[in-house]
């Protein structure tokens, strides 16, 4: 099957050690695509600092699977794996092999594979009204 995912908030050092992981898994027969919008992705791999940004990601595509990096507040409403910092090698395998993949989600490929976008793509942050800190006094 195809499965997609996208990375959201990780360093490029994070996102480099996860993509070869995701390289590695796809010798398997199931195929996993990066993909430019987290609506699209059958697996959210973020960055699990910040509460509200985890709760946008979960309200936007609530059949994906989540998996924070760091250490997550203890606040969210929900259970998620996580990887702690700094990643290790085994960790980052055994994650993704404990997933409860799905069977029966349509898989096909997205029209905006995209991996360059998709790894700097952020989450739906919504900056509070006001000036910009660059705009002069």
């Amino acid at each position: 099957m195809r499965y997609t995912y996208i990375f959201i908030g990780l360093t490029p050092s994070e996102r480099a050690l996860l993509e070869s992981m995701m390289a590695l898994d796809s010798g398997g027969g199931d195929e996993l695509v990066p993909v430019a919008k987290p609506e699209e992705a059958n697996l959210i791999v973020a960055n699990g600092d910040d509460a509200s940004v985890v709760e946008c990601l979960r309200a936007g595509n609530p059949q994906a699977l989540i998996v924070l990096v760091g250490q997550p507040p203890r606040s969210l409403p929900f259970d998620l794996p996580v990887l702690r910092r700094p990643l290790e090698l085994q960790a980052v395998a055994e994650v993704p092999a404990q997933l409860d993949w799905p069977e029966d989600r349509d898989t096909a490929a997205p029209a905006s594979l995209n991996p360059v976008s998709t790894l700097r793509r952020r989450p739906c942050r919504r900056a509070p009204p006001g000036p910009s800190a660059s705009a002069p006094r």
